[in-house]
């Protein structure tokens, strides 16, 4: 993907984000050399919090909530405009399990409007979760707009 189709998806996303209140959430913007980074810090912890990095070959990494993660996500076949608006409706679920207070272990999803589910993956079997402590299932609201 070339910086003008990057710059197009980052530009997609951009105006999706337009109808979110500054009071509701930070928006902000770098780049660095993994690319083109927007990142959105809601004021309450009930909205997912989340950050996409636009590279130049037609993929995009997604980090939200406690830390889950896509990692090379295509832009053509999971736009990453569609992604932005299912997180702001708040169509985002989380699985953390938390040992001493701080997340251990991440796995999310996150419904889009055409039935896909995209769910991200720990890297762990559920039997050496066990001692992970304790789990507890976020779902997040959407942001008001």
């Amino acid at each position: 993907m070339e910086a003008k189709s990057r710059e197009a998806d980052a530009q997609a996303v951009r105006h999706v984000l337009t109808g979110v209140r500054s009071s509701t959430a930070a928006i902000k913007e770098r780049e660095d050399a993994n690319g083109l980074w927007i990142e959105v810090i809601p004021a309450e912890v009930r909205h997912c919090s989340f950050s996409m990095a636009f590279a130049d070959y037609g993929c995009y990494y997604l980090t939200f909530g406690h830390g889950a993660y896509f990692e090379d996500l295509s832009s053509e076949a999971f736009p990453p405009h569609h992604v932005a608006l299912a997180i702001l409706d708040g169509r985002v679920e989380e699985d953390v399990w938390f040992k001493r207070g701080r997340p251990l272990v991440v796995r999310g999803e996150i419904a889009l409007s055409s039935g896909t589910v995209l769910s991200s993956k720990t890297g762990h079997s559920p039997l050496a979760m066990l001692g992970f402590g304790k789990k507890q299932r976020i779902t997040y609201e959407a942001y008001p707009r």
